[in-house]
């Protein structure tokens, strides 16, 4: 329909709007001839101004977090020193490729178990968890732990040797960090566990938010000696937000400064609603004297042996310990009984209470996500992990199935692209089975298109081993779909009815811009497939073009965010890029109502047809936080021939209204935070004839470009009552108190920054936390380093969009304009 339509616009701009971040920017150029191109801008969800290319700047450093003279992440310096070190560079990728060797012989020695057994075990023998952490917890080596103690490897792998399983890119190898998520699927205690390790990076969040909603239950990683962090308390709302029972596992009890009663408090100082803390362990030491760990609930020490810590013996408390233990067993059944109203009553006739009564209704509670037990260790040095395991199988929930309903409804949370088998659509399937014997057909419900399943597989990582279905309740992975993406709702035919548990994803906006350009013009086409493909696999990555001087524009959540996509787009495609200077993402809202304004939209197109349509709306500010708003609000007098016959067109005026937000009058940036009212349409001309007569399609064309012209008309006229909204950041500074004042006078100084609260954190330590414009923070890692020697880190994450003030409005409109 569009493609009819803007065949005959070649003069017009028109941007073409999606709701779905599956828009390919080659595929839609493709649709048009080169000479209608530089009006058109390809967009999946916002269309940004002008930028200018630098050759110079072949890497953007790391910035969003620092810590004590060694930055979390990737900076200029590092990436010289590493790229120049090609021979670690071959060991790394050496290392890797005998652990995969490794995985493929373990998923082969044991396919039917895994592969076959393993789908159809029960639910409450299946558990889908996640772990989820602030960045350097420990998520990635205790899922090392976890795989090789259960022995689906056997090899422990390490994050600074680049081995580890999970971390499969080449660009989580180099930096020693968690980007993508990655699904594990493992054995243990006759269980099925579908693990799953996500980024701590707040780059990297919207990774984390697809896999939280996808989890039955969580283990949250906390460094025991900080407790909670920053990233931590970003992770926890996520997996709030969809109802994730968490058990906790506090983390490096060997380190110096490991303190288990304070990383518990944490909890409930920094995690606002954080269910009741429940120990049901005990660390035996801390730091160099940290050797065992005692089980509060079985009354039991264990004490782990060998170099690897794979056998573990339970040994009966010692009498100098006993007293510590038994206190705090008290004090945990007290807690659970407090809670739980089948133990409390049991606790209250004063009757024996058993482990197994413990074990039920800590499980109860938890599965309520009324409670979080709490378990300790250290990953690094092979102590406690066993149990953790232990606690997945017994608190935290199976999936839930509804037995009523049969029909398959699988929800794809993860979209990435294999270079021998196209694109992986990562699913949990919440009801029915997705069985390839029975039938390869799907139809995806949300993009309403019939898809053709080629293979069904189950991944261990980047390793994949092939299956025959995928039944209720469990992940896997299908092969041969073109255009299913992140987010979509796959059933078996058209019309079935939808799980009303399928998650709805929530993807940030992102505040980072910048453009992007083959070095070689021939590798153009190339670099948009490549973009294209990249934003199938990640929704918080938006691409566009700018229709003023055809640049290509990728939008994400941060620097290094942006600097990961440069990479794979030379490691994965072989296209060497250059990268504009990274620049802040603002928004366009207007701040004053327009009165009712009318517009008539009479065109005649290249292939003889002609566009007629008539529309009244009014434009004004919606209220904040609420995003943009559409209302249809129609007066009879003003539709022709009448309200039923105007009403079927309500979908295509929307289409046309919101495909508008993507570009503001001011300076090109998205729209933010607006009303648009319809009041009236026609599709009569002056003389009350119809001009379009028996070709629905083409009046709903008439409609969209009507309602995109119209808002855009509206905008241009009252361009002197726009306001540029900037993101604001909440951050969050530790630091020795000696520097407290110093950071907090150049905060709220020229970087224009709200001081929200201080929180002491140990003896010395304060965490300073404040909302400051992001404009601010550009570079804020080097100039904090020298502020305060280096002893001191920070992280932030986008809190919301704020009006600019006039000044600086006036001052970046004249920095862009040149005038």
């Amino acid at each position: 329909m569009l493609k009819r339509y803007l065949s005959g616009c070649s003069s017009q701009n028109f941007f073409f709007f999606s709701s779905s971040s599956s828009s390919s920017s080659s595929s839609l150029k493709a649709l048009f001839p080169s000479s209608s191109r530089n009006a058109l801008s390809v967009s999946a969800h916002l269309s940004l101004p002008t930028t200018t290319t630098s050759n110079v700047r072949s890497s953007i450093p790391t910035m969003i977090i620092m810590r004590s003279n060694h930055p979390l992440g990737w900076n200029d310096n590092t990436k010289r020193e590493y790229s120049d070190n090609s021979e670690k560079k071959a060991s790394t990728s050496l290392k890797h490729t005998t652990r995969q060797k490794d995985i493929k012989s373990n998923t082969q020695d044991n396919g039917d178990t895994l592969g076959n057994i393993m789908f159809e075990l029960p639910s409450h023998m299946i558990r889908n968890v996640g772990i989820i952490a602030h960045i350097d917890a420990g998520k990635t080596t205790t899922t090392e732990r976890m795989l090789y103690y259960s022995g689906y490897s056997s090899h422990l792998g390490n994050v600074d040797d680049g081995d580890t399983i999970t971390d499969y890119m080449p660009q989580e190898q180099e930096r020693g960090i968690t980007i993508t998520s990655a699904a594990i699927t493992f054995k243990w205690k006759d269980h099925r566990i579908n693990l799953i390790d996500t980024p701590g990076h707040v780059d990297f969040t919207f990774e984390v938010e697809r896999s939280v909603s996808v989890l039955d239950g969580a283990v949250a990683i906390f460094d025991v000696v900080n407790g909670v962090e920053a990233q931590s308390k970003t992770v926890w709302r996520q997996a709030d937000r969809y109802n994730v029972p968490r058990i906790v596992y506090m983390n490096k009890m060997d380190k110096i400064g490991a303190n288990f009663e304070y990383a518990i408090s944490t909890l409930v100082e920094r995690l606002p609603g954080c269910p009741t803390p429940i120990p049901v362990q005990l660390p035996n030491g801390t730091e160099d004297a940290f050797t065992s760990v005692f089980d509060l609930i079985e009354l039991k020490e264990y004490k782990f042996s060998g170099e690897d810590s794979r056998e573990y013996k339970p040994l009966e408390v010692q009498p100098k310990d006993m007293d510590r233990v038994m206190k705090a067993r008290e004090e945990m059944i007290d807690k659970i009984a407090s809670i739980d109203e089948a133990l409390g009553e049991k606790y209250l006739n004063e009757e024996e209470i058993t482990p197994n009564d413990i074990h039920n209704a800590l499980r109860r509670i938890t599965i309520s996500r009324k409670a979080i037990p709490i378990f300790c260790g250290s990953s690094l040095k092979n102590k406690g992990v066993q149990q953790v395991l232990d606690g997945v199988i017994r608190y935290l929930p199976g999936p839930k199935i509804e037995e009523k309903n049969k029909e398959l409804n699988a929800f794809a949370f993860k979209v990435i692209n294999d270079a021998q088998r196209g694109l992986l659509v990562f699913v949990r399937v919440y009801g029915g089975t997705i069985d390839i014997t029975k039938s390869p057909a799907i139809f995806n419900h949300s993009k309403n298109q019939k898809e053709r399943i080629g293979k069904i597989f189950q991944m261990h990582a980047n390793v994949p081993q092939e299956v025959k279905k995928i039944s209720s309740g469990n992940i896997g992975v299908l092969v041969g779909l073109r255009e299913t993406g992140t987010g979509d709702i796959l059933v078996a035919k058209q019309g079935a009815k939808i799980e009303s548990s399928i998650p709805q994803l929530s993807v940030p906006k992102p505040v980072f811009f910048c453009s992007i350009e083959a070095e070689n013009s021939a590798d153009q086409d190339a670099l948009d497939n490549a973009l294209s493909i990249l934003q199938k696999e990640d929704s918080s990555l938006k691409v566009t073009n700018n229709e003023e001087t055809n640049q290509t524009l990728v939008s994400g959540m941060g620097e290094l965010h942006l600097e990961i996509i440069k990479d794979r787009i030379l490691t994965e495609y072989g296209i060497n890029v250059d990268m504009g200077e990274v620049q802040i993402s603002y928004r366009e809202t207007l701040t004053v109502e327009s009165p009712v304004t009318f517009l008539e939209f009479d065109k005649k197109l290249t292939t003889g047809k002609r566009l007629y349509a008539k529309l009244w709306l009014k434009v004004g500010p919606s209220e904040s936080g609420k995003g943009n708003i559409v209302n249809f609000e129609w007066d009879e007098d003003l539709c022709l021939p009448d309200q039923k016959v105007i009403k079927k067109f309500e979908k295509s005026i929307r289409y046309g209204i919101e495909s508008s937000f993507m570009r503001g009058a001011l300076l090109g940036y998205p729209i933010e935070e607006m009303a648009v009212t319809v009041v009236g349409a026609s599709i009569l001309d002056d003389n009350n004839e119809q001009i379009i007569t028996g070709n629905e399609e083409l009046q709903n064309q008439s409609f969209i470009g009507c309602a995109h012209t119209l808002i855009n008309k509206v905008l241009k006229e009252n361009d002197q009552y726009i306001r540029l909204l900037e993101p604001y950041m909440d951050i969050e500074i530790e630091t020795d108190r000696s520097y407290i004042g110093s950071i907090m006078s150049d905060l709220t100084g020229s970087r224009r920054g709200k001081i929200k609260g201080m929180q002491s954190k140990g003896d010395h330590f304060t965490v300073i936390c404040a909302e400051v414009p992001l404009s601010e923070m550009i570079g804020y890692s080097s100039h904090l380093r020298s502020l305060t020697s280096g002893q001191c880190h920070y992280h932030m994450d986008f809190a919301r969009y704020e009006p600019l003030q006039q000044d600086y409005q006036k001052k970046l409109i004249t920095k862009i304009r040149g005038y």
